[in-house]
């Protein structure tokens, strides 16, 4: 990632370490991917992802409406963000590029689906998918040019931290 510009968080927003990045980037959650349609409108969705040797892959099936988008404007938007207060999220600009290799794409997908859902509701969930999937299997890789990364639980300790995610959770 030495190509890539990493921009530090606000006084108020503190940025995460290179090390906190990529551990917070190997844990599973979900992506918002955006992109530009041809007509210039931006379209925005959430999708599964994996953080590999600085760049992103992403599994989806070849010809779509974002694929098609993706060949005529590779610029992309990809958000990655903590659901539980106080918050963490990495905004990722680059470029997309479509990688048209079935076997590997296929892979990828299987990875993902075991990584989201677990082993065995993984395989449940791929003989689903998979029985009645449209298209090609590809895969979209992102190359970062900027990242910004903000940590919004460095301003509390450790035990404030799990005092406000229980009390979430508790919906007080």
């Amino acid at each position: 990632m030495d190509e890539t510009v990493i921009q530090a968080g606000t006084p108020q927003a503190p940025s995460m370490k290179p090390s906190e990045l990529e551990h917070f980037l190997a844990q599973r959650r979900v992506a918002v991917l955006s992109w530009s349609t041809p007509g210039g409108e931006v379209v925005a969705t959430p999708i599964w992802f994996t953080y590999r040797d600085g760049t992103f892959l992403l599994h989806t099936n070849h010809p779509s409406t974002k694929t098609r988008a993706l060949i005529k404007n590779s610029q992309v938007a990809l958000v990655v963000q903590d659901e539980a207060p106080p918050y963490r999220y990495v905004s990722v600009r680059g470029q997309a590029r479509l990688r048209q290799e079935p076997e590997a794409a296929l892979r990828l997908y299987e990875e993902q689906a075991r990584a989201y859902f677990g082993r065995l509701g993984g395989g449940v969930y791929l003989r689903r998918s998979l029985a009645d999937y449209a298209g090609q299997h590809v895969i979209i890789e992102i190359t970062p040019t900027k990242i910004k990364a903000m940590d919004g639980t460095v301003a509390v300790g450790p035990m404030q931290l799990l005092g406000l995610r229980a009390a979430r959770k508790l919906g007080l």
